[in-house]
């Protein structure tokens, strides 16, 4: 919506004041001057214009030019966003839900990440625990949840106050077995699959704006490819 109004603007100068003046530059033969009385009156104010326009051929060019330059300047700093709850009133059941969701939850939206391998492998769940903790620091981000979440919970729980994640495969499968007694893994479902090749890292998110969203989901994108 922005770029279409500018260029409107911009093809209004254009056309109205940039385009006689350079006509007007190249000399071109002229017509006999029509008689302003015989002309209706909105074609007497363009009249008006246009000879002011050649007349002041050289400062309309400049002061388009100058206009030109400043909208270029302008439209590269242009950032679009849309952030639908600044469009309500803060007081709006929708609104204060919103917010309510993103300080008890961490977030009432969410950015989910796909992780393909052996989830097992403590150098992956290790990965997956360095994603959380770097992409936890970013303005807009809440909580984040993963399998490892889950194992670094049960080693807590059967080791004490240990919050590391296992340290080699034999402790994961012990801490799963272990579990398996008394839970199903089913628990767990929604954070990996039966066969654990495949989990699921999500990313709470405490913005609603879409340009945050999408600079969360480059440095997502950046912090998984590292």
């Amino acid at each position: 919506g922005v770029y279409m109004t500018a260029g409107i603007v911009i093809e209004l100068l254009v056309v109205m004041v940039l385009l006689p003046a350079i006509l007007a530059l190249l000399q071109l033969p002229r017509q006999k001057k029509t008689s302003l009385r015989t002309v209706h009156r909105i074609t007497k104010h363009l009249l008006i214009m246009g000879e002011w326009v050649v007349t002041h051929r050289w400062g309309v060019v400049e002061r388009v030019a100058i206009v030109l330059i400043i909208a270029v300047i302008g439209i590269t700093r242009l950032r679009v966003d849309l952030d639908f709850l600044k469009l309500l009133p803060s007081d709006e059941p929708s609104v204060v839900a919103t917010e309510r969701c993103n300080h008890e939850f961490g977030g009432a939206m969410a950015i989910e990440l796909a992780v393909v391998g052996d989830i097992k492998d403590p150098r992956v769940l290790s990965a997956i625990d360095k994603l959380q903790r770097a992409i936890e620091r970013e303005e807009g981000v809440g909580k984040t949840a993963s399998f490892a979440d889950v194992l670094v919970l049960l080693h807590r729980a059967f080791r004490g106050d240990d919050s590391r994640l296992p340290d080699n495969r034999e402790a994961v499968a012990q801490l799963l077995e272990v579990y398996q007694m008394g839970g199903s893994p089913e628990d767990f479902a929604s954070l990996v699959d039966p066969s654990y090749t495949h989990a699921r890292v999500i990313v709470g998110l405490t913005t609603s704006s879409s340009h945050e969203h999408a600079r969360i989901y480059e440095r997502l994108r950046e912090q998984a490819e590292t």
